[in-house]
């Protein structure tokens, strides 16, 4: 928990300031009245002992800033109030009460990395990459012996053989 003091203070600010609200009521009143924006910046990491595996604690930083000519009201309506005079008398579903209400927002915004060593993850990366790899090799075989056009010369220097002419295949010398 951290008490609203502690973040108005990290922010610079107090309720009693004077507010810088844009709306022309907003002059001569505080913050108190008018109401404020913070947003706290939460940066947390567990980076930095190890690649494989992170062992160092988490820490968080925080940054408070007040968002500077914003104000913070909240307007609440309340239907079906009934007389205050009448105890036994039923609300009347046309009667409310709206209120107003100032007060300070925080907006809560998270940053950062938690590293985590996993080992099926380890494994999942390793088969896909290896996957990837044969793929590679595999289209550029496509390529080089379907493609290209000197694709016999491939075909004779990958396999050690070659299509003669009467359409069979025949040891290649591959000393020439």
């Amino acid at each position: 928990k951290i008490p609203l003091r502690d973040l108005l203070r990290a922010a610079g600010t107090n309720l009693s300031d004077p507010s810088d609200g844009l709306k022309k009521d907003s002059a001569g009143r505080t913050m108190r009245r008018t109401g404020m924006v913070l947003l706290v910046w939460i940066h947390y990491s567990n980076e930095g002992s190890s690649l494989v595996y992170p062992t160092s604690p988490t820490t968080f930083t925080y940054k408070v800033q007040r968002m500077v000519e914003t104000e913070h009201s909240v307007l609440e309506t309340i239907h079906g109030m009934a007389d205050e005079d009448d105890d036994d008398a039923a609300p009347n579903r046309a009667d409310r009460l709206l209120r107003k209400r100032f007060g300070v927002h925080v907006k809560f915004i998270p940053t950062g990395v938690i590293a985590r060593f996993s080992v099926q993850s380890l494994l999942l990366r390793v088969a896909s990459g290896l996957g990837l790899v044969a793929l590679a090799a595999t289209a550029v075989d496509m390529v080089a012996l379907y493609l290209w056009p000197s694709k016999s010369e491939y075909f004779k220097a990958k396999y050690g053989v070659y299509i003669g002419e009467n359409k069979r295949l025949v040891k290649a010398d591959l000393d020439e």
